[in-house]
This record gives structure tokens, C-alpha cells and sequence, in this order.
């Protein structure tokens, strides 16, 4: 595999000596199957840059002479997810640190970047103007008093030692470093180990609680976030945690 991607690599260097906008290897993959979608669009709105099917838009668009607009979807994709297929004639960043990153690493002119803030997140910001803290601890069956530490999980090969850190803050809530607190464990959606954390935890004599995320919260869902409940006990647990690790 690695000899494979060695030769591959010299081979897509030589057929891509042209400009980013256009080159062989894009016009088989990207352009020639949706090259007569667009005849008749002005402009497209793309809401991620790096979707393999956004990024076949992007340089498909760019071919035809159709502006193009593309939203940045998360806070990694521009330092993690490979190159852009096209420099689309604007991209909407978050914050200046997506902005340098766009110019940096994509060569992005900073005449075509604009900071817009994080869109598909007002959803939440609305919601949060609605919720109540009362109703949040009273669904926890906390006290008013207690202050809430919640964790956010992460799958297991991102961060592997996961269980030795629930293990240690459990022992420092338990031991009043803290004052009177209790852990929230916010469950991943994909984790192969969320199981074993229900089966260990869910009626335990420790002070946790488990928050269940649902399947529409899992990293590549395109579609629905999630049941409006579901939605708004998340935006609950964020605003009115006192700390969210």
C-alpha cells in the first residue's frame, strides 16, 4: 500500500502541473458526470468543502462558470481533510483561525473569505433562549447546589485512555476536591464502548449521570440532528453545566 500511494502520488503530480481549477484527474472524477447539471444556475450555495460530493460540485461548478459559495462545516476541515477541489469565490469560516487557516494551507486569497460565525449551530443558540434550569437539574435529579461536571465522549481511537479518566475524576468528586459535584457522561453515538459504560455505570453507587446522545448526533450525519427533545436536553446540559470538558 504504501509503494502504491509512493508511484501514485509521482503519477497525480504529473498530470496535475495546470492551476487548481482545472486538471485531468478532476475533470474524470468531478466534472464530466454532473457537467450538464448547470446551465441554467447562477450561483450555488455549498455547505461543506469537503464531502467527496460537495467536492465534486465545487470544481464542477468552478468549470462551468457557475460562482460558487461553500460553507466551512466544521472547525477541522480545512487543517485535516485534504485539499480544496477548487478555490470557490467565497468561503464562509467560522473565525479568524479558520480564515489563516484558508489562506495558509489552501492558498485562499483573503479577498474571497468571509467570517460569518457558526451557522448550523442557531439552532441551538434559539433553543438556549427558551430552556430553564430548573427543569434541567430536576430531569438530572440534581439539587440546586450540586455543581455538574460534564464529560463529552469520544470514540475509542481517538482517545483510548477514556475510562482511566472517568475512573480518576470519579475518584476526585468522590473524595470533595470539588465540593458537592456530580460527573455527567455525555455518551458518544458511534463508540463501540458505550455498552460497557451503561453496563458499569447506569445503576452504580457513584456520583454520574449518563446523557444517551442519539444517532443524529454522530460526526457525518448530513441529515436530521436529532429529535427536538433530544436537541434541546443537548443544549441544556451545555448551558447550564458548570464545566464541560
Amino acid at each position: 500500500r504504501y509503494l502504491i500511494n509512493i508511484l501514485g502520488a509521482k503519477v497525480v503530480r504529473r498530470l496535475r502541473r495546470g492551476g487548481s481549477d482545472r486538471d485531468l484527474l478532476r475533470d474524470i472524477a468531478y466534472y464530466f458526470p454532473v457537467n450538464n447539471q448547470f446551465s441554467d444556475v447562477d450561483a450555488v450555495l455549498i455547505s461543506s468543502t469537503d464531502n467527496e460530493k460537495d467536492q465534486m460540485l465545487i470544481y464542477a461548478l468552478k468549470r462551468n462558470g457557475v460562482p460558487v459559495v461553500c460553507l466551512v462545516h466544521s472547525w477541522d476541515n480545512l487543517p485535516s481533510h485534504g485539499l480544496l477541489s477548487a478555490i470557490p469565490n467565497r468561503l464562509l469560516v467560522w473565525n479568524r483561525f479558520m480564515a489563516e487557516e484558508a489562506m495558509r494551507l489552501h492558498s485562499v486569497p483573503p479577498g474571497r473569505i468571509d467570517i460569518v460565525g457558526v451557522p448550523q449551530y442557531e439552532t441551538y443558540r434559539r433553543i438556549a433562549k427558551t430552556t430553564d434550569q430548573d427543569t434541567f437539574r430536576a430531569r438530572l435529579q440534581v439539587s440546586d447546589e450540586t455543581k455538574i461536571i460534564t464529560y463529552t465522549g469520544a470514540v475509542g481511537w481517538v482517545y483510548p485512555d477514556e475510562e482511566e479518566l472517568l475512573e480518576k475524576l470519579l475518584a476526585e468528586i468522590v473524595k470533595g476536591r470539588f465540593g458537592k459535584a456530580i460527573l455527567v457522561f455525555r455518551l458518544h453515538p458511534t463508540d463501540e464502548r458505550t455498552p460497557s459504560y451503561i453496563n458499569k455505570y447506569m445503576n452504580a453507587d457513584l456520583p454520574i449521570r449518563l446523557d444517551r446522545a442519539d444517532s443524529g448526533f454522530a460526526a457525518m450525519n448530513t441529515g436530521k440532528i436529532g429529535g427536538l427533545d433530544s436537541v434541546r436536553e443537548f443544549v441544556e446540559l451545555m448551558q447550564f453545566s458548570d464545566v464541560v470538558l
